[in-house]
């Protein structure tokens, strides 16, 4: 039996790097431009080193310092990128150089980074049901178009919103409201959100009026459970759960 219009979601919003495409192609990609900067720099070592040194002070800006605020993503990696350097002896690093390395990231990622073996099928599915599909990433908006370019998955999406050109980043409810005036007659609690990370994603959707569906693939959720409508393993797991009825009237 058809849902009625007024009982039927209406729309499926996906977090892109984690959601869509694995953390482990992902690393593939850091290490390789770690092995590129040792060889720019002209650093003796090991690229796992680096990447690991490299991905403690990213991780440490985008959960206490500037990554929290800051909406332009590639400032954090240049600020993390010259604090590693720093540790292996590296006191200069220069415009170009950072120039450089935002384009060999993206060019990484695009050539390394691998979709999750079900994202496509799962996305066509969607659209098979009628909803408006959308991205609400905090990745910058050059790298995000060129990645989902390489992965041959922009038609799929309806609307696109980025951190950097919303002016804010999840959770906060700027860029919710950006993806939304950017979708049209759409309503907030007719809309799945489905993310990895269970501050920015789940907290963020959940509190602008959003059902979540968490993507458990490594992010304890401690703390941010309360905020988790379906939890899945897999993003084809997602489709019974978006069969369902909408909330309300």
């Amino acid at each position: 039996m058809i849902q009625s219009e007024n009982k039927r979601f209406q729309a499926v919003f996906f977090d892109y790097g984690g959601t869509l495409y694995d953390y482990a192609s992902d690393r593939e990609a850091h290490l390789e431009t770690a092995g590129m900067i040792l060889e720019r720099f002209g650093i003796a070592g090991d690229p796992a080193g680096f990447e690991e040194e490299y991905t403690r002070h990213l991780w440490h800006e985008y959960t206490h310092g500037m990554g929290t605020t800051t909406i332009r993503g590639q400032d954090v990696s240049n600020h993390c990128l010259i604090q590693t350097l720093g540790k292996f002896g590296i006191d200069r690093v220069t415009r170009e150089d950072l120039e450089w390395f935002e384009e060999t990231t993206i060019i990484n990622h695009c050539r390394l980074v691998r979709l999750y073996p079900d994202a496509v099928d799962t996305l066509k599915s969607c659209r098979g049901m009628g909803y408006h599909l959308g991205v609400i990433s905090d990745f910058d908006h050059d790298f995000l178009m060129r990645l989902m370019e390489a992965h041959g998955v922009i038609r799929y999406f309806d609307s696109i919103t980025c951190s950097e050109k919303a002016g804010a980043l999840k959770p906060h409810r700027k860029i919710f409201d950006e993806a939304f005036l950017k979708a049209g007659d759409v309503s907030p609690v007719k809309s799945f959100y489905v993310g990895d990370n269970p501050r920015r994603d789940m907290m963020g959707a959940k509190q602008y009026g959003m059902s979540t569906i968490f993507m458990d693939v490594g992010m304890n959720p401690d703390g941010y459970r309360q905020y988790i409508d379906y939890s899945i393993n897999h993003l084809g797991d997602m489709i019974p759960v978006v069969t369902g009825p909408a909330p309300g009237k």
